[in-house]
């Protein structure tokens, strides 16, 4: 939140600066032209699902980077795979990383574990602290007899929301119809 930021910059009783950067959606613009109404809000508590199956893969991937996370071995003598079965809530997230190939396994059948691979280190450099949907839509301007130019990136959980065939997005107070949004593309 803006106030646990602006807090850490202060914790040792010294005079701090907090510099508040707006992008260019239409809430952090508006909050920009009106700080008094941004600075005179109640904080506003959190919502966040913990057990969000993108953000528990995330968690894993920048997990296993700092170091491998062990598994349960398998059951007896038995020669299967280690299993996630033990883990609940991350089973998901880990099988989807694995199959993504940004976490491997590693180690021995009775010492197993899951290691975070380049695909997955290179994901975790990627980590938002604004975002946590992974797919980005480009939106772009086609105005007729004009080349195609790129306004910007936003989520692809956001853009069906906000670019849906007919609604009016806004960019650095310009306006825009919108006319077609292809999340495939």
């Amino acid at each position: 939140s803006l106030w646990q930021q602006a807090g850490r910059a202060g914790r040792t009783g010294r005079p701090s600066l907090t510099l508040v950067l707006a992008q260019d959606s239409p809430l952090e613009l508006y909050f920009a032209s009106h700080p008094a109404a941004l600075l005179a809000r109640p904080i506003e508590a959190a919502a966040a699902n913990p057990l969000n199956a993108e953000l528990l893969q995330l968690h894993l991937l920048a997990a296993a980077q700092e170091q491998p996370l062990r598994l349960p071995p398998p059951p007896g003598d038995a020669e299967t795979e280690p299993e996630l079965c033990t883990w609940g809530e991350w089973k998901e997230p880990a099988t989807a990383a694995i199959k993504a190939r940004e976490l491997k396994m590693v180690g021995s059948r009775h010492n197993p574990r899951l290691e975070c691979s380049e695909l997955g280190a290179a994901a975790v450099r990627r980590i938002s602290l604004r975002e946590i949907c992974r797919e980005k839509v480009r939106v772009v301007d086609v105005t007729e007899g004009a080349m195609a130019v790129e306004l910007e990136t936003m989520e692809a959980a956001a853009a069906q929301l906000r670019l849906y065939s007919g609604a009016v997005f806004l960019h650095c107070g310009a306006s825009y119809l919108v006319s077609d949004c292809d999340l495939d593309a």
